[in-house]
């Protein structure tokens, strides 16, 4: 099994930024507006239906959970991207 480490701000909740529960590291947008995309993570979603992400992996149905990492952009302005075929 292979697992991808991110590093995310860290929150106790991960249910939006609150006077009790503030973003903590991240990187500058995050200790300059003490708010951002990553806040929301960790969200149960249902998943209704199986969906293939390729011939080998099938997420099943049930709850899942999802999460966001803000990759950043190039100096061109270019948004950067995990390429998963290369971990």
């Amino acid at each position: 099994m292979k697992i991808l480490f991110c590093n995310i701000a860290w929150m106790k909740w991960y249910k939006g930024p609150r006077p009790y529960d503030v973003p903590v590291n991240g990187g500058a947008y995050i200790k300059e507006n003490k708010d951002g995309a990553d806040c929301d993570n960790f969200w149960v979603v249902k998943n209704f239906e199986p969906y293939r992400i390729n011939k080998d992996t099938v997420i099943p149905e049930g709850n899942i959970m999802m999460g966001y990492v803000a990759m950043g952009s190039t100096p061109k302005g270019d948004f950067r991207q995990i390429k998963l075929e290369r971990i």
